[in-house]
């Protein structure tokens, strides 16, 4: 660690939120440093084209790229720039795509004051840090590649799957999350997760798909 302490990034479009991180984190000890704060993954990513930091800290719910897609571009272009993810939800499906996208430590935000230390800390000497409502043997499975989450031909999960066929049913996505008990976000979530699986750009695409491998009938 150099004598301006270890270098943060602080990535959430809600300035009370950064504000607050902001202030937790600049009184730690070891000493940490908020050099690149953004409110956008954009932005982000242009002040990282100049700015070194060793901890990116995210949120995961961010107009136009998400914060997830903001950590595989990072860690694909800045591999030694560890990436925490801030969110609100600890559904399984999204804590999987994180882990896949490269981050290393997931942070829900209601926890955030009191954690963020610890899991710039933990990231910051090579280590993962995951604290969720998901149990630890399943976000291990998801690290360690133990378990094959896809259970079709089509490579997509059971929830994928289900959420497709609620798509193809003509319902909307705050329709489908009142049907399945979960939130809107984590419908539109899947929904661009399946998309973006299966490299198709709309509903009729889906529709098609659906149809041609035998999930809806029409």
């Amino acid at each position: 660690m150099n004598k301006i302490g270890m270098q943060i990034g602080l990535v959430d479009d809600h300035a009370i939120l950064r504000d607050g991180l902001k202030l937790v984190i600049e009184e730690a000890n070891p000493p940490m440093n908020i050099v690149l704060e953004a409110t956008s993954a954009h932005q982000a990513l242009e002040k990282l084209e100049t700015i070194e930091v060793q901890v990116l800290i995210t949120d995961i719910s961010m107009h136009g790229m998400d914060g997830i897609e903001l950590a595989r571009a990072v860690t694909g272009r800045w591999p030694r720039v560890r990436v925490i993810i801030l969110s609100m939800h600890d559904d399984a499906e999204l804590v999987e795509r994180a882990i896949n996208a490269g981050v290393r430590g997931y942070l829900l935000k209601d926890h955030a004051a009191r954690d963020v230390v610890e899991a710039i800390v933990a990231v910051s000497r090579g280590d993962h840090w995951f604290r969720t409502g998901i149990p630890e043997t399943l976000v291990n499975e998801f690290r360690y590649g133990s378990t094959k989450r896809s259970t079709s031909a089509t490579g997509l999960t059971p929830r994928q799957i289900e959420i497709l066929r609620l798509i193809c049913d003509g319902l909307t996505e705050r329709e489908i999350a009142d049907e399945l008990c979960i939130s809107h976000h984590t419908v539109h979530v899947h929904k661009n997760n399946i998309m973006q699986s299966l490299a198709l750009h709309s509903k009729v695409d889906l529709l098609k798909y659906a149809v041609q491998h035998k999930l809806v009938q029409m």
